[in-house]
């Protein structure tokens, strides 16, 4: 449905307002967005349903298969995206191979400001309950755009998923303050104000406008930074740790409004806890569970997202771990052939580890 002139749709507005109006268009241009990829959406009956189809894929294609399905999504050529503001803005990206994608990059507002770039993207779904929004380690430069972001967007979690430095090379800015300090930015002022006691480091902060508009009064933004990181660059957590993801997500969904994730490029460890979240609202949501897709679809929003194979059999790890723990009663084969994935996937991992 265009925003052009429609009469059936001016005479809905005149009885019901313009926010009716914005609402039938966000739809229309949705469910436009769905016919024009010519993506079929296969449902099921039940989300266990849901879950029996998708660990029986798991473990017939194995190990083996899975890693030759990623290795299908990289020689892709749907891999290529638009990026001009990236290209105009290098200055800005922390590495000058990560691309940002035009169509669905975070555009600032706030202050005054030269541009409106910074290395983030919205990545939403219908299925989703959060919005998320996936970005790079910020540099020391970029403090005021990253803290402006997070006020704008209105964002009550941050997910930090990398140390500032990792093997002796800078992965990310301290962009925070000390406990009990602030940080005084150009545009907002950042505040220390509390932890809590998680299983990660998790720290609170209030973001506050340097100059709030006249008339309106600033009471701030609260937001809480969880930091987990024992997850190596490129790689995976270890198997102790191989379920934290879903203690993180659960912490995103309480807060219900959007999460900024990021590592250090914001697409491998970024772009795997993203695609679990996925999967699992897909779930939820009685869909077809299919890794490919969740890769694909995910690239359209964050470009270049789950760096490696590792990565991508960790998503389906966890996806199956996540079902294992769900309160339905599964069929006994799929209960059997999820225990025999995990038992390839962690025989794998051993040998690996011991090489």
């Amino acid at each position: 449905m265009s925003s052009a002139q429609d009469p059936a749709l001016d005479k809905i507005v005149s009885k019901f307002g313009n926010r009716v109006r914005e609402a039938l268009l966000t739809a229309s241009d949705a469910i436009s967005n769905v016919i024009s990829t010519n993506e079929q959406v296969v449902m099921y009956s039940s989300p266990v349903e849901s879950m029996s189809h998708f660990v029986k894929e798991m473990d017939q294609k194995g190990v083996a298969g899975l890693m030759n399905d990623y290795h299908k999504i990289e020689n892709d050529s749907c891999n290529f995206v638009n990026h001009t503001a990236f290209t105009l803005n290098m200055m800005k990206n922390r590495y000058s191979d990560v691309y940002c994608i035009d169509e669905t990059r975070v555009h600032l507002t706030l202050g005054d400001r030269i541009g409106d770039y910074i290395h983030a993207n919205y990545v939403d779904f219908p299925e989703l309950e959060n919005k998320f929004i996936c970005t790079q380690g910020p540099l020391q430069t970029t403090l005021d755009d990253f803290w402006c972001m997070v006020y704008q967007e209105r964002a009550k979690t941050i997910l930090m998923l990398c140390r500032p430095s990792e093997e002796g090379k800078l992965k990310c800015a301290v962009y925070w303050p000390e406990k009990g300090g602030k940080l005084q930015l150009k545009t907002v002022t950042v505040e220390h104000i509390g932890e809590e006691a998680t299983e990660f480091d998790t720290l609170l902060f209030k973001v506050t406008l340097n100059e709030p508009s006249k008339g309106a009064a600033d009471e701030g933004l609260i937001v809480k930074q969880h930091r987990w990181s024992m997850w190596p660059d490129r790689g995976i957590p270890s198997h102790e740790n191989s379920i934290v993801p879903l203690k993180l997500l659960e912490y995103v969904r309480s807060e219900k409004a959007p999460c900024i994730v990021h590592c250090s490029a914001g697409i491998g460890r970024t772009g795997t806890v993203i695609a679990i979240e996925m999967g699992i609202q897909r779930i939820n949501r009685c869909r077809r569970v299919d890794l490919c897709e969740i890769v694909k679809d995910l690239r359209k929003q964050r470009a270049q997202c789950i760096q490696t194979e590792v990565q991508y059999l960790y998503v389906g790890r966890v996806l199956v771990e996540y079902v294992l723990s769900r309160k339905e009663k599964l069929p006994d084969d799929t209960r059997q052939a999820a225990e025999d994935f995990l038992k390839e996937y962690d025989l794998l991992r051993k040998k690996q580890v011991d090489m």
